[in-house]
């Protein structure tokens, strides 16, 4: 936490110094923070191309086996071209922990929609279900689960179009038992039994997350707190 929040700082300054440059890419600003990351603006240097760019936090990026296994996927994971998945151009090493750098989309989250409006209209629920269902089968067909599907990790374009976040920490289901034995990565409220209890997590698991989050967009509340 202690080197999260150095690195944290450096990029906060309002000077464009060689500490903000990662890779290619240069750090423009601060978009938010999560559990697992904080997400920043950012630049291609030669392209001129606006970039997100999320550092990891230490505790995840210092340990060897979740790199070892987030650098396979993010192999794979780079190689997603799904209108309803957000892109992900590449990955760096720095400071001690990993960058992945992601498509720039204006909108906000499916979250932030919630918590304006309560309830939605079953018709837009219907329009956002079909995007992350269509964005999932996607991802499934070639092995991966995202984990961690929520509200705050589905982006919703000023069109109406919906993009499925935070693919950088999913996981392929070929990974062996052991490799996935005991790790946990979600958000408690949409976590699936086997996730909760640090079981082997399957394309099951996602489905779940959506019927949760399908109950709260419906409802107006979580069907599990």
């Amino acid at each position: 936490n202690f080197l999260t929040e150095i690195v944290a700082e450096r990029f906060a300054t309002t000077r464009m110094t060689a500490e903000r440059q990662i890779g290619k890419y240069l750090i423009t600003d601060i978009i938010g923070r999560g559990g697992f990351s904080i997400v920043y603006k950012g630049l291609h240097r030669r392209l001129n191309m606006p970039v997100a760019i999320k550092m990891l936090n230490h505790d995840m990026a210092m340990d060897k086996e979740f790199v070892s296994n987030f650098q396979k996927e993010a192999i794979t994971i780079a190689q997603f071209n799904h209108d309803n998945i957000i892109k992900v151009y590449d990955v760096e090493a720095l400071y001690q922990t990993m960058f992945i750098v992601m498509e720039n989309v204006d909108g906000c989250t499916l979250r932030q929609i919630m918590n304006d409006r309560g309830k939605l209209a079953p018709e837009q629920v219907i329009h956002y279900l079909q995007q992350v269902c269509a964005g999932l089968h996607y991802a499934h067909q070639r092995s991966i689960i995202h984990q961690d599907i929520k509200p705050g990790n589905l982006f919703i374009l000023p069109d109406g179009r919906l993009k499925i976040l935070d693919f950088g920490l999913a996981k392929l289901l070929d990974r062996s038992e052991n490799e996935q034995a005991g790790t946990t990565i979600g958000t408690v409220a949409y976590m699936s039994p086997e996730q909760v209890s640090g079981e082997e997590a399957d394309i099951r698991s996602d489905i779940w997350s959506v019927g949760v989050m399908l109950y709260e967009m419906l409802t107006g509340a979580p069907p599990f707190t």
